[in-house]
């Protein structure tokens, strides 16, 4: 009995740990979104267009950890999803919950602005860790790229509300970001899964088999083998 309880308590840590650290499952994958041998990503329905504007013409804005929930939420910032005004928590909370594998970003800009712009691709947990890699658009750019205000990045990574993106916005500028995604993938679909592997490893209670009694001592009412609880 101790051990099922001892068993039933790991099982409960692990799915705690499991929905703490959002983990993303490649067997929920979508269609690709990339089309081979063309290079160029398809439009699907789980593409978005994430804004964001500075609306403050007199001072440049440093952002930290968009779309993550590690955002540093400065004035004068305006965010859109698909033309309408959301918080970023609104965003990350989705995040959290369905996150999504990015095959790409388009970036649309004015073209001064994508020429100095630098993107670090930050991760951040509760517990201080963190990490962040920097690209730089203007380095994708190529002799296809007739618009000066459009740049594709190639750059994949997980969004799922602990990951987002650090960059300067310039005065009284819009930045849109044109999310490309690969996966959508739900965890509780995940959990649901973690948690019947885990059942299936032992953690239901079988009936105990008991011994048959000795005959002939049969008497009315003797047990003949097997209790039902």
């Amino acid at each position: 009995m101790a051990q099922i309880w001892e068993r039933s308590e790991e099982l409960e840590s692990e799915i705690q740990h499991f929905v703490d650290e959002l983990e993303f499952d490649p067997r929920g994958i979508t269609t690709a979104i990339v089309v081979k041998g063309s290079g160029q990503f398809q439009k699907t329905p789980f593409n978005q267009v994430f804004s964001i504007r500075n609306t403050d013409t007199a001072n440049d804005k440093t952002i930290e950890g968009f779309l993550a929930r590690h955002y540093n939420n400065p004035p004068g910032v305006e965010i859109r999803v698909g033309g309408v005004v959301r918080s970023n928590s609104d965003i990350v909370a989705e995040l959290q919950t369905d996150p999504v594998a990015v095959a790409g970003m388009q970036l649309r800009a004015d073209p001064l602005v994508l020429s100095s712009l630098s993107i670090g691709i930050s991760t951040k947990t509760l517990w201080g860790a963190s990490s962040s890699n920097l690209i730089t658009p203007l380095a994708f750019r190529d002799s296809r790229d007739f618009d000066a205000g459009i740049v594709l990045v190639p750059s994949g990574f997980i969004l799922n509300g602990k990951t987002g993106l650090d960059f300067v916005l310039p005065r009284g500028q819009t930045i849109d970001f044109v999310i490309f995604v690969r996966a959508v993938q739900s965890n509780d679909i995940l959990l649901k899964e973690k948690m019947k592997r885990e059942i299936g490893m032992g953690t239901r209670r079988t009936a105990p088999v008991r011994p048959a009694p000795v005959r002939p001592a049969i008497r009315p009412g003797a047990s003949f083998g097997y209790e039902e609880e």
